[in-house]
């Protein structure tokens, strides 16, 4: 994540290098549970606001 941010590398070389590991690296775990969140606040903020929806 830190190369992403110093701009050494991109999102999608990451994503595409966890892809050849097992789904068992804890990173890969981490940004699966990290996009749920993510998802979930959407979710609830589009219930919540008439606007949005």
């Amino acid at each position: 994540m830190a190369t992403i941010k110093l701009k050494r590398s991109t999102a999608s070389q990451l994503l595409s290098r966890l892809n050849s590991y097992s789904t068992q690296h804890r990173l890969y775990q981490a940004l699966k549970e990290f996009g749920k969140i993510i998802k979930s606040i959407f979710i609830l903020k589009y219930l919540d606001d008439v606007k949005l929806r």
